[in-house]
C-alpha cells in the first residue's frame, strides 16, 4: 500500500513537472513572438509611406510626392520633382542675390517627425531668407548613403556650402548590409573607396522571413543560452592585445572608411569651390550616454582635413529635452528651431554673407 502510495506521489509530482516545463516553454515561445512581431512592426516606418527602392542608394523619396498629416494633423510631407523634401523645384543655378547650402544626411536632417516648413534647414531658410535650403536628408540613411546621395544627386546643383550633418549611430549603419532594407557599404580595397552590395536589390519577404527567424531564435531561453556557449569558446584576446587596448584604444570599426570618405567629400567640396561644414547632431541618448568619443573623432577628423565642425550638443546643454525631442527621439519643432538658431552664424559665414540683414534675425 505505501509502495503504491509513493507511486501515485511520484507520478503526480511528474506529472506536474512536466505541465510546468511545457507550459514555460509555451510562454517562451509565446514571448519570443511577441517580441518578434514587435520589431519586424518597428522596422514599417513612415519613411515607406515616400519611399522607394533606388540601386544606388538602397532607397531614396519617391518625386513630386505629398503626404498629407504624415506626423500628424498639419504636419505634411512634401517632395519635389528631384526627391528632395520641398515645395519647390531647385534649379541648376543659385537664385540671384541668394547663397545655396545643400544639406546631406538621416533622418534628423530630413526632419522626420516634423512638418515642411519646420524641419532644421528649412526654419534656417525662414531666418534668414538670402539662404536656400536644399534638403537631401533621408531616414534611415547611414553616413556612406548620406555622401553618396549628394555626390550623385547634388552635382548639377551650384553651391556655396555643402552641410554634412550626421548622429553617432550613422557611422554604425555603415558596417551594414541590410538597415530599414538592403543598403549599400561603403569598403577600402587596395587603398581606394569602393561600393558594395550594389546594385542594391529590393528588399524581398525572403529576407524578412531569414530576420524574423534570427529574431525569434534570439529571443528564446534556448538562443540565449547557445550565444553564451558560444562566446565562451571564442578565445580570448591575447595578452599583448589587452594590453596595447589599454595603452592607445583600438580605431572604431569604421574610422578607416569614414576617413577614405572625408577624403572624397572635402575633394568634391575643392573641385566645386564649395565650403564643407561637418554637423554634429545629438540624439536623446547623446543627452544621457555620450558618444564622446564618436563626436571627438569626427571632430579631430575634420580638423585635419581643414573641415569645419559645429558640434549641435553645446546648444543643447542646459536646456530642458522634453520639448526639444517628439517622435521616435527625433527633434520636435523647438528642437529643429534650436538647431537652426546655433546652426546660422556659421552656415553664413561660410557662405560669405554678413551676420545680420535688415529683417533678419540676428
Amino acid at each position: 500500500m505505501k509502495d503504491s502510495l509513493a507511486r501515485r506521489v511520484l507520478l503526480s509530482l511528474l506529472s506536474l513537472a512536466l505541465f510546468l516545463a511545457l507550459t514555460e516553454g509555451v510562454l517562451s515561445w509565446a514571448y519570443a513572438f511577441a517580441k518578434t512581431r514587435e520589431a519586424m512592426a518597428a522596422r514599417e516606418r513612415p519613411e515607406q509611406k515616400h519611399a522607394q527602392h533606388d540601386s544606388e542608394l538602397g532607397w531614396t523619396n519617391q518625386p513630386s510626392r505629398v503626404v498629407h498629416d504624415l506626423y500628424g494633423r498639419g504636419k505634411h510631407f512634401t517632395t519635389n520633382a528631384q526627391g528632395f523634401r520641398a515645395r519647390e523645384e531647385i534649379g541648376a543655378a543659385v537664385p540671384a542675390g541668394r547663397r545655396r547650402s545643400v544639406f546631406a544626411g538621416d533622418s534628423f536632417t530630413m526632419g522626420f517627425g516634423v512638418g515642411d516648413d519646420d524641419t532644421y534647414p528649412a526654419r534656417i531658410e525662414r531666418l534668414d531668407p538670402r539662404i536656400q535650403s536644399v534638403n537631401l536628408g533621408m531616414g534611415g540613411y547611414g553616413a556612406d548613403q548620406a555622401f553618396l546621395r549628394l555626390r550623385r544627386d547634388a552635382r548639377a546643383l551650384s553651391k556655396n556650402l555643402i552641410v554634412f550633418a550626421f548622429i553617432a549611430h550613422d557611422f554604425r549603419r555603415m558596417e551594414l548590409d541590410y538597415y530599414m532594407a538592403p543598403k549599400p557599404r561603403l569598403a577600402l580595397v587596395d587603398g581606394r573607396l569602393v561600393i558594395e552590395n550594389a546594385p542594391v536589390p529590393e528588399r524581398d519577404a525572403r529576407e524578412d522571413a531569414r530576420l524574423a527567424a534570427r529574431l525569434f531564435l534570439g529571443w528564446l531561453d534556448l538562443g540565449k543560452a547557445l550565444t553564451r556557449v558560444a562566446s565562451a569558446l571564442r578565445p580570448a584576446p591575447g595578452l599583448e592585445l589587452a594590453k596595447s587596448a589599454a595603452v592607445s584604444p583600438p580605431r572604431l570599426p569604421f574610422e578607416a572608411v569614414a576617413e577614405a570618405m572625408f577624403d572624397e567629400l572635402a575633394a568634391l567640396a575643392r573641385d566645386e569651390n564649395t565650403a564643407l561644414l561637418f554637423v554634429y547632431l545629438p540624439t536623446r541618448g547623446d543627452l544621457l550616454v555620450s558618444e564622446q568619443r564618436v563626436r571627438d573623432w569626427a571632430q579631430r577628423s575634420a580638423a585635419s582635413r581643414g573641415i569645419a565642425f559645429f558640434d549641435a550638443t553645446l546648444a543643447f546643454r542646459g536646456r530642458e529635452s522634453a520639448p526639444l525631442f517628439g517622435l521616435d527621439g527625433h527633434y520636435s519643432e523647438a528642437g529643429n528651431t534650436l538647431v537652426a538658431e546655433a546652426l546660422l552664424p556659421e552656415v553664413r559665414r561660410l557662405s560669405g554673407l554678413s551676420p545680420v540683414a535688415e529683417g533678419v534675425a540676428p
